[in-house]
């Protein structure tokens, strides 16, 4: 993604950059959103 992500900067491609910016804070989110999930599963487990 950071190549694409450079590459369309570069070429001041503005909709993709803000689709790549989009995707990768969505990655992100969804990620914690699991990981605090996981979390609390784990220490309700306990």
């Amino acid at each position: 993604m950071g190549w694409y992500l450079k590459q369309s900067v570069q070429q001041i491609e503005t909709k993709r950059v803000a689709a790549i910016l989009l995707s990768i804070v969505l990655l992100v989110v969804v990620a914690e959103l699991i990981s605090a999930w996981a979390r609390l599963r784990i220490s309700r487990a306990r």
